[in-house]
């Protein structure tokens, strides 16, 4: 006959809970090991970053560094102030030459209108007037200079103040021509 113990199945269990709860005090021990493990990681961590921290700061705090900085922000005032005037000599540059009427271009312009047997001795010019002084070898290439001038369109006023006679044994004329380029009055 056959032996039933009816004991079995509590003496198994029994030992199987003994074995849940070494599993599930050891998982606690390994958990708290490596919450303790992180905590000490993170510890050393954040004094070695306070301690780096507290290193810059007493250099940034150093008197070299404090001269250093003031003489940087100093030159960079100085800068932005060289900009800002950059910028208003720039703009003042670009209106003067907007307001130039004589250029190399006019002066061009000038030189192609004169007649073969008419020579400059001197032009000078004060804001928007012309004055024009030279030499011909007769009157015609005085006015034809004058009508030429006028057709250029540049001048709102064109006119020839004075002919003289060089000198008694010389044939040229010496001349004045008064001009007053566009945009000026007489």
């Amino acid at each position: 006959m056959r032996d039933f113990n009816f004991f079995s199945p509590y003496i198994d269990q029994n030992k199987k809970s003994k074995n849940n709860n070494i599993l599930i005090f050891s998982s606690v021990i390994i958990l708290i090991i490596c919450m303790c493990g992180f905590t000490v990681y993170t510890n050393n961590k954040i004094k070695k970053l306070e301690a780096e921290k507290a290193y810059y700061q007493e250099y940034l705090d150093s008197e070299k560094v404090v001269t250093d900085l003031k003489k940087v922000n100093e030159k960079k005032r100085k800068i932005d102030i060289m900009k800002k005037y950059y910028s208003e000599v720039s703009n003042l540059s670009i209106d003067m030459n907007k307001s130039d009427k004589i250029n190399t271009i006019l002066m061009d312009r000038i030189s192609s209108k004169l007649p073969t047997n008419l020579f400059l001795k001197s032009m000078n010019i004060d804001g928007l007037n012309v004055t024009i002084q030279g030499v011909s070898m007769n009157r015609t290439s005085i006015g034809e200079l004058e009508y030429n001038l006028k057709q250029l369109e540049i001048f709102n006023f064109v006119h020839i103040s004075n002919i003289n006679k060089e000198s008694d044994e010389s044939q040229n004329f010496t001349f004045a021509l008064k001009c007053i380029l566009k945009g000026g009055e007489m």
